[in-house]
Parts: structure tokens; C-alpha cells; sequence
């Protein structure tokens, strides 16, 4: 299933309400603005949490790593209109959860596309093998995160990270308006990011293309998160060019990451004399998915290009102006 296609299905809501104020947003401090925010993703955190336990879905263990993505990329656009003292601790914290997260959602999706639509085309038995040493790992991953989820630090982290929200909501010290603090960074990280798309070509390397993703996703995520302060239309609009970019990014990420892990499972496979049908399974379709990754790398590199023009670099200040009041 495409990046697309999978946002079609629903899932967590992008642009969650920054305040439960009824005053104007705009007019509040940042700090009382972004904790508002980060209390939202607090809140979807536990939710996913429920479904990542029962385990009968993927969608809450990727609604569960949004969270925690959203959260970390405010805390490093934003987190110095916080008190910084516990801010460093925190983002540890949810670094350490992304990471555990990260391995059984990568062998999530690898399984899903080999019992899906796009399943390659394998033997019975290869095919059979493959899913079984698939699954093994994930057991094994998820495991992992059973444990991060019910151990003491991560408890801990989140009653630390209720109360310090909780603080941060009703504290009298002083902080920048919001709208004007949010709407200067987010002005100056859009225009430095569409110079950096601007600047990919054909041979820029695959790290560059990641890097553009990793941040794109961050400058979004931190553009939704505001929408209360210029709107909700106005924000869609806005950030709908950056998502079919990174819909292009993150479909050639996952093929890149499916390449690698493939030629992991190959590594470990190849010690033994006899290579198992797995291992006949793995190259099979590795070979597949590089083919795919050279149509997906022109494609990306195409929305990139686009994405760069001098035109798209203007429109964030457009929308501050067309939403000024």
C-alpha cells in the first residue's frame, strides 16, 4: 500500500487543536499554545498505546510512532519556549521509544506487502519461508517493545510528562506571542527547505534524499500543529504540495529500508551451507525491489525539483498575509 493510499484510511488527526481555551490563540503565549499541543499528542500517545498492546491491528503502533514524532519534532523546533531544565531528559526519552518502535513497524510493513496486493511474485515454499523468518523477527522486535511499554522508565516518562505539560499550561512566566513566534520559524524553515529541494538532482546521493525527508516531515508536522493560529483551510492548503513530496520520499525510503533488511536476513542466512527457500525468497525479491527503487528515486527526485520552485518558496509568507488579522 502506497503512502497515499494509506492516509486515505484515516488514522490520526494531522493538525490537532493547540489550546481547550476559548480566547484566540494567536493572542496566547507560545508556551501555553505548544503545551496545548503537546498535551493533544499526549493524549493520542495513550490511545495508540491501548491498541499497540492488543496487537490486532497495525495501524495504532504507527498512529503510536506519530505521536512520539510529532512530539520530538516541537520539542527541537520549539522546546526553548519550555522550561528547559527536564527538556533534555524528555527528548532522550522519546528518542530511545521512537528507535524501539521503529524495528517492528519496518518488519510490519514487510510483512503486509508480502500477504498484500503488491506481494511479489514467489514460490508457495520460498514465499512461505520468507513470511515465517519475517515473523520470527517481529516476534522478536515486538518483544522488545512489550518490554520498553511496561517497564519502569517508560511509567515514569509518562507521569513526568503529565505533569510537566500539565506546568507548562498554567505557567505565568513570561513567553513570546504565539503567532508571531511560530509564524517567523516556520517562515524561515519553509524557504530553507524548498531551496534544499531546490538544490537535489539526479545524482545527489540517497542520504540527502533521506535527510530531506526526515525534516520535511518535521517542518509539516510543526506547520499542523499551529493550524488553530491561521486556520485549518489555509494550513491544508499549504502543506498539501509538501505531502505528495513526502509521500514520493517516504515510498523510496521504505523501499530502501526493505532492500537493506532483506540483505540482512540474506547475511544471516548465508552462513549456514544450505541456503534455505527463504533465503532463495530474500534475493528474488531484493532484486524486485531495486527495480522499484530506481523508478521510485526519479520520481522523488522530480517532486523535489518542483517542490524547490521560487513560487513554492513564497507561499508561506502569502498564507501569513492572507491570514493576518
Amino acid at each position: 500500500m502506497s503512502r497515499g493510499a494509506a492516509r486515505q484510511r484515516g488514522g490520526m488527526r494531522p493538525a490537532p487543536r493547540g489550546t481547550e481555551s476559548g480566547r484566540a490563540p494567536g493572542g496566547q503565549s507560545m508556551r501555553t499554545v505548544l503545551a496545548g499541543v503537546l498535551s493533544q499528542y499526549r493524549s493520542q500517545l495513550v490511545v495508540a498505546e491501548a491498541g499497540v498492546l492488543d496487537d490486532r491491528d497495525i495501524e495504532p503502533l504507527h498512529e503510536f510512532r506519530v505521536a512520539i514524532r510529532r512530539t520530538r519534532a516541537l520539542l527541537r523546533r520549539f522546546g526553548e519556549c519550555l522550561d528547559g531544565r527536564a527538556l533534555k531528559r524528555f527528548q532522550r526519552d522519546f528518542a530511545w521509544m521512537a528507535t524501539s518502535a521503529g524495528r517492528q513497524r519496518d518488519l510490519d510493513v514487510l510483512l503486509q506487502r508480502l500477504r498484500g496486493e503488491r506481494r511479489p511474485p514467489l514460490a508457495r515454499e520460498p514465499a512461505a519461508a520468507l513470511q515465517a523468518e519475517i515473523a520470527e523477527r517481529r516476534r522478536v522486535a515486538r518483544s522488545g517493545l512489550l518490554r520498553l511499554l511496561t517497564s519502569a522508565r517508560y511509567g515514569q516518562l509518562k507521569a513526568d510528562w503529565f505533569h510537566f505539560l500539565d506546568e507548562q499550561r498554567i505557567s505565568g512566566a513570561p513567553s513570546a506571542p504565539a503567532r508571531e513566534f511560530a509564524g517567523a520559524s516556520l517562515r524561515s524553515g519553509w524557504e530553507d527547505f524548498c531551496r534544499r529541494c531546490g538544490r537535489i538532482g539526479a545524482d545527489s546521493r540517497y542520504r540527502r534524499l533521506h535527510a530531506l525527508r526526515k525534516d520535511g516531515k518535521e517542518l509539516r508536522y510543526a506547520v499542523e500543529a499551529f493550524s488553530e493560529l491561521y486556520g485549518d483551510d489555509a494550513i491544508a492548503r499549504l502543506t498539501r504540495p509538501l505531502r505528495r513530496l513526502q509521500d514520493d520520499l517516504g515510498d523510496l525510503c521504505d523501499l530502501h529500508v526493505q532492500v537493506g533488511a532483506l540483505g540482512e536476513m540474506l547475511v544471516e542466512n548465508e552462513a549456514s551451507d544450505v541456503a534455505p527457500p527463504a533465503a532463495v525468497a530474500m534475493r528474488q525479491w531484493r532484486r524486485e525491489i531495486r527495480e522499484e527503487l530506481r523508478s521510485a528515486r526519479r520520481q522523488a527526485t522530480e517532486r523535489c525539483r518542483k517542490f524547490g520552485r521560487k513560487r513554492n518558496r513564497r507561499r508561506f509568507r502569502r498564507m501569513l498575509e492572507e491570514t493576518a488579522t
